[in-house]
């Protein structure tokens, strides 16, 4: 389950596979592809996704943002995510999440170094 806060619109992966999609048309996207409407007061919106694309080690969630109007594209860029997750313990240890940044993005990863796998 994850929960988001984003203007105006998003698609998310999950190691590659899209799992979900706020504000966007359906089929294939492009970058510069805009959102269904523009959000004026951004809100949390909580989504339950069961996934089966789990990996034993390294997992990496991407979010691809899209504004509404590209004249305006850099005016009110907003995103922010948590995620929750409910799993049997078959391992001491629990998932390690790891935060990095590039020159252009913000890499969220964790090793599953339990073998966890989605319902």
């Amino acid at each position: 389950m994850f929960t988001h806060l984003l203007d105006d619109g998003a698609i998310f992966y999950l190691n590659g596979a899209e799992i979900a999609r706020y504000n966007m048309p359906v089929g294939p996207a492009t970058a510069s592809d805009p959102a269904l409407f523009a959000i004026t007061n951004a809100a949390c919106v909580l989504t339950s996704i069961n996934t089966t694309n789990l990996l034993a080690g390294d997992n990496v969630l991407a979010v691809e943002v899209h504004q509404r109007d590209s004249a305006d594209a850099g005016a009110d860029v907003m995103f922010g995510t948590t995620l929750t997750f409910d799993y049997q313990l078959i391992s001491p240890l629990p998932p390690r999440l790891a935060v990095s940044r590039s020159s252009t993005n913000q890499i969220v990863s964790w090793t599953n170094v339990g073998n966890l796998f989605g319902a």
